[in-house]
């Protein structure tokens, strides 16, 4: 059996080195100020985390968890290096942290020891801190607020209800800014000759402080709050801080001014959504258009779908354009993973769709980048992928069809994420129609075969039959995708749907 898996998983992940254009040469030292590493790489934080409260998961060997539950991830730490060039900030991502995201934040103070404290971000729609309108608040590690910023439109907002100059001691801050920075790079030979190109962005956002000591707040009888502050670790530090002048840090009360000491810009990295990177350059504007409402989902956008049933972000990078398909092909995945560059390509058939509606354009989407997702996991690792979807290879070896497994498995393991994501897209445009419709809707693309039986008529799979034995249901269900991607049923007759028009030609 296990010869039997390996064949399969050489013949799923075969056609990835298939189509690849570009040779790798080197992959340059990192340039950036913004490192990835990792607790094997910095030891020392290991008791940096337990003095804060995180201890070992044995759950999760990369994560550290507190006793509230909370987890920070360590496979992945950011240090970036302050502006000052002689000490750094090491940023974890937090997981099961209220709304928003969060990151712990572990600052190197002047005596070698360090602050920790969390920065939470609390948006409305999609984050870019360029027009941010939320919440920034920095948490002690108990969850005690020290202060928050309130933005709106990218802009500080003062007034009686909180002060966006927040005071830290003798400074005050200002505002904040935010540039994405490549944490590495490499460089290709194609046809064209020599190119560099990022592999990796971090989104940097800098928190920007000033003198305040000509700061009035708008509500002078209304206490200040400190936007500084955290939980002190004592610790031998990495021994990169350039000063080594006493610092004066009391948890929850804020920075103290340090006489001779400027404090540095505490740099903020958040790993750029994931969402925001799929290349939909190529699409046709009016899919264009439904691919950016599902980027901005809150609840259900690609990437979170993706991360829900794999437990990781999607980390490739998906390339999805316009393009002739053959026969009733409205959209393909290509098996050409190309390792280099970390790319998965879809092909949508914009004519295809001319009578769909936007729901189930958008259900066509989502469908698709489940296949990236699986044929990239494949072709990365195939043997973790036999551990993490040991039925999907079965699958393939009985049904000796890669497409056919990965719809097995969407089948009977997604429709119901697919269909959340679809209710609140439906949601968000307006609609108001009932949970079943969507999850109705979800089946698209896992109702039948693609093969017909002797009288011409098209086969069902038999995880759809599995799950809806009642054929009453299973039309429903099959109606309403045919309504919703043609705006005819079954038989031919035109019917009004649910959804708008996409119009795409």
């Amino acid at each position: 059996m296990k010869t039997k898996i390996l064949l399969a998983l050489l013949f799923i992940v075969f056609v990835s080195s298939c189509n690849e254009t570009t040779e790798q040469i080197a992959i340059r030292t990192r340039r950036s100020t913004v490192i990835a590493t990792s607790l094997a790489e910095e030891p020392f934080l290991n008791e940096l985390l337990s003095s804060a409260g995180f201890e070992s998961n044995a759950r999760d060997k990369y994560a550290r968890t507190n006793s509230e539950g909370v987890s920070v991830q360590v496979d992945e730490i950011l240090k970036v290096l302050q502006d000052d060039s002689s000490h750094y900030t090491y940023t974890f991502a937090l997981q099961n942290h209220s709304i928003g995201f969060s990151n712990l934040i572990l600052e190197e103070t002047p005596d070698g020891n360090y602050l920790a404290f969390i920065l939470r971000y609390e948006f409305e729609g999609a984050f870019d801190l360029l027009n941010y309108s939320g919440r920034i608040l920095r948490l002690d590690l108990d969850g005690t607020t020290l202060g928050e910023l309130t933005f709106q439109d990218g802009e500080l907002v003062t007034g009686s209800n909180g002060h966006a100059k927040a005071m830290q001691g003798s400074t005050c801050l200002t505002g904040a800014t935010k540039h994405e920075e490549c944490m590495e790079w490499g460089t290709y030979k194609n046809a064209l000759g020599t190119q560099e190109t990022c592999l990796r962005k971090a989104l940097v956002i800098t928190l920007k402080y000033g003198d305040c000591s000509s700061y009035t707040p708008a509500q002078p009888d209304e206490p200040v709050s400190t936007f500084g502050g955290g939980t002190t670790i004592s610790g031998s530090g990495n021994g990169s801080s350039g000063s080594t002048q006493p610092a004066d840090i009391d948890s929850g009360t804020g920075i103290k001014p340090i006489p001779g000491y400027k404090p540095v810009k505490p740099v903020v990295v958040i790993p750029e959504r994931w969402d925001e990177s799929i290349d939909d350059s190529g699409l046709k504007p009016c899919m264009k258009t439904i691919m950016a409402d599902l980027k901005n989902l809150k609840n259900g956008s690609i990437g979170q779908i993706i991360q829900k049933f794999s437990g990781d972000a999607p980390g490739y990078n998906w390339q999805v354009k316009d393009g002739a398909l053959a026969g009733n092909e409205n959209a393909f995945t290509g098996p050409g993973y190309n390792k280099l560059t970390n790319n998965i390509t879809t092909t949508f058939d914009a004519s295809k769709f001319a009578e769909a509606s936007d729901i189930s354009i958008a259900r066509t989407i989502i469908h698709e980048s489940i296949h990236a997702y699986l044929v990239t996991f494949f072709s990365r690792d195939p043997l973790a992928s036999t551990k993490s979807y040991a039925q999907l290879v079965e699958d393939y070896l009985y049904y000796k069809d890669a497409n056919v497994a990965h719809h097995s498995y969407m089948a009977k393991n997604l429709v119901s994420e697919i269909a959340k994501s679809l209710e609140e897209f439906g949601k968000n445009k307006g609609y108001t129609l009932p949970s079943q419709f969507y999850n109705d809707l979800a089946w698209g693309g896992l109702t039948h075969t693609g093969q017909s039986d002797n009288n011409g008529f098209w086969m069902l799979t038999i995880w759809f039959q599995n799950a809806y034995p009642d054929p009453l249901t299973r039309s429903r269900i099959i109606e309403t995708i045919a309504v919703e991607q043609s705006g005819r049923d079954m038989d031919g007759v035109k019917q009004i749907q649910s959804g708008s028009k996409s119009n795409c030609n």
